[in-house]
């Protein structure tokens, strides 16, 4: 895949394989630190020799600082492969990641030219290691989630309600025999002679 093609059309791609002569300019990268966990995100650009708007974009945490750039392999120069930043929940950094905002800083201050979309890839040499490393992770987290259920689910079932005997009083009943101030009522007597009877 050529990086100057528009990454809108690869929207559901999951290992990416550049042409040779694709490179990372780490050159024109920028750093974002997140104000609220200082963490650093970070992005570089994807090119080739054709490459006019900037679409693909090698991105990473914690891998660069405001000169230079180390994210996955981008220093390996015959690396030319990798997998899409799965974006849009927890990563092992614990901060909610979103590299728009280092995009557009390195867009801003090296006068680049945006593609539309953008996408977000991690730079790798061995991109099918790291997308089943990505799938390991995924179903270990699963399967913990659903034992979790499962225990909660048990441990409800296992609980046992009060006894059956129990049982509050008939409200009902209090009501119909007490008078208008609260007095018990002669009804009482009256209906255990009854009973007693019986």
């Amino acid at each position: 895949m050529k990086p100057s093609s528009p990454a809108g059309a690869h929207l559901d791609a999951g290992i990416i394989h550049f042409v040779p002569g694709t490179r990372v300019d780490i050159t024109k990268s920028a750093r974002y630190v997140d104000v609220l966990s200082g963490t650093s995100l970070c992005a570089a650009p994807v090119v080739d020799e054709e490459t006019i708007e900037l679409s693909w974009w090698a991105v990473g945490v914690n891998c660069c600082d405001k000169e230079k750039f180390w994210c996955g392999d981008v220093l390996s120069e015959k690396v030319i492969s990798a997998t899409r930043w799965l974006d849009g929940g927890p990563t092992i950094h614990h901060v909610p990641v979103d590299f728009h905002p280092a995009v557009a800083k390195a867009a801003a201050v090296h006068g680049l030219a945006l593609g539309s979309p953008q996408m977000f890839v991690e730079w790798t040499e061995f991109p099918e290691s790291v997308r089943a490393a990505k799938l390991n992770i995924g179903l270990t987290l699963y399967l913990i989630f659903q034992a979790l259920v499962i225990t909660f689910f048990a441990i409800a079932y296992l609980v046992k309600p009060p006894p059956h005997g129990i049982h509050a009083p008939d409200a009902r009943s209090t009501v119909r025999n007490r008078d208008a101030f609260g007095r018990r009522t002669s009804l009482e007597p009256i209906l255990s002679g009854i009973q007693t009877i019986a």
